[in-house]
């Protein structure tokens, strides 16, 4: 009772997340000594690896993927233990639970293969479990595969495995819709709202597979209707998660507008966003999620301003704010990347240069090559002469590195307006062409 009292109360407040740290490492030593004589159904070693888990939501949440990853290990170590004993319930569902988490963690620390595994043994695991609980509604069961379906979709795509990823994204967009248009036909109050919440954010899913396809007209009505959706949770409800789904909407579309050249429209939603990230930074300063894609929305902002020649400083200046927030908690490669453009955009030559080289140098995989190009680009653009020039070839050999290195994804390196500066360049463009043959 006390650890479900506990998710309950501080869900999505990262904010009181010491206290609850607190509370909950408090609670192990305690479970130790009362159940230390109750070993014959293992009570004790069950209840730890509940308290585990809520450790693991306490790092997820505040952006610290590192140690969240580091206790669901620990946690599905005791849970297969169990398992092995004969003495863990619900086994397949609980072993679920541990591939989710797990593949959500590596989501974020940039393991997509990882993620990848993770994600199907989830499906696995979900399906054994359903098959052995014909009692579970059907809808319920679609629910839950649809969630399973598209989380492997969304590693899928990373990757750049765009085949594999349409059935699943499409098949969890059907089970969404067919959700949401029931709980409208049989006005089930509440639900229609919280089915019109998961049918955007598959939507968003969807928006971002056309995206990739080079489908952008596609893309630009899936997303219409993901933002429709999100603003009709947002007129009835005012929570964090609610208030944090319109921005990601917003800045999605915001973001795809400037992908096809529509400044006017991009500037207005992603300018909507960042004041709907404020909003639900205000309820909870600590929410990770938010702090990343609201120092997304201040990023791409900045990027369109910058070309058009107006001031970027004080939107560069918070987003760097976030990034540095961020950084503190996990210095994945996405707190990295977004850190690394803001400051070169910004025109902290000195400082983004010593950003960039550090990632080149790592030469660990072609993204990591490839956001450093960003960065050596983007710096360039503040400088001039022989400077300006070496910056550019610098960037071009880690582009170079990165095609060496077999990243594949040519559509995003023609077409992604973070490779603006670049794709001026014949060079670059050869260097494309050469690889795409290859």
């Amino acid at each position: 009772l006390v650890l479900y009292e506990t998710q309950k109360y501080f869900k999505y407040r990262p904010d009181l997340n010491e206290l609850r740290n607190s509370m909950l490492n408090g609670i192990l030593p305690k479970i130790e000594r009362v159940y230390e004589n109750h070993n014959v159904y293992d009570v004790k070693k069950t209840i730890k690896a509940a308290t585990h888990r809520q450790l693991v939501t306490i790092y997820y949440e505040a952006g610290k993927y590192e140690k969240a990853r580091e206790r669901f290990a620990e946690c599905e170590a005791i849970a297969i233990k169990l398992h092995q004993q004969g003495q863990l319930s619900r086994t397949h569902l609980n072993l679920a639970t541990c591939d989710l988490w797990i593949g959500k963690t590596e989501e974020k620390l940039g393991h997509y293969d990882v993620a990848e595994r993770r994600y199907r043994s989830l499906i696995e695991h979900r399906r054994k479990f359903y098959a052995g609980h014909l009692e579970i509604s059907s809808d319920e069961v679609k629910r839950s595969m649809a969630e399973a379906h598209g989380r492997l979709g969304d590693a899928l795509l990373a990757r750049g495995k765009i085949e594999e990823a349409k059935p699943l994204i499409q098949a969890a967009v059907d089970a969404r819709r067919s959700w949401y248009l029931a709980a409208q036909r049989d006005l089930r109050a509440g639900e229609d709202l919280r089915a019109g919440e998961e049918l955007s954010g598959t939507l968003g899913r969807l928006s971002k597979l056309y995206q990739d396809s080079g489908q952008f007209q596609e893309m630009l009505v899936a997303s219409e209707q993901a933002l429709e959706l999100a603003r009709g949770s947002a007129a009835k409800k005012s929570d964090l998660p609610t208030i944090h789904c319109l921005a990601v909407a917003l800045k999605r579309l915001g973001r795809q507008y400037y992908l096809v050249d529509d400044f006017k429209q991009a500037q207005s939603h992603l300018r909507e966003s960042i004041d709907q990230f404020e909003l639900a930074l205000k309820k909870s300063p600590d929410f990770a999620e938010t702090q990343v894609h609201a120092a997304d929305g201040y990023y791409v902002l900045a990027k369109i301003l910058f070309t058009s020649g107006q001031d970027t400083s004080l939107l560069c200046e918070r987003g760097i704010e976030l990034c540095d927030q961020l950084l503190a908690k996990s210095k994945n490669l996405i707190n990295r990347a977004l850190q690394l453009k803001l400051v070169a955009l910004s025109g902290q030559v000195e400082k983004a240069t010593k950003l960039a080289d550090e990632m080149a140098g790592e030469h660990k995989d072609g993204e990591t090559c490839l956001i450093a190009a960003i960065g050596y680009s983007f710096a360039a653009e503040h400088c001039d002469g022989p400077q300006r020039q070496e910056l550019m070839d610098t960037a071009l050999q880690c582009v170079s590195d990165a095609l060496d290195q077999g990243f594949d994804q040519y559509r995003i390196l023609r077409t992604d307006k973070d490779f603006s500066l670049l794709q001026e360049l014949d060079a670059y463009q050869q260097l494309i062409d050469a690889a795409e043959k290859s």
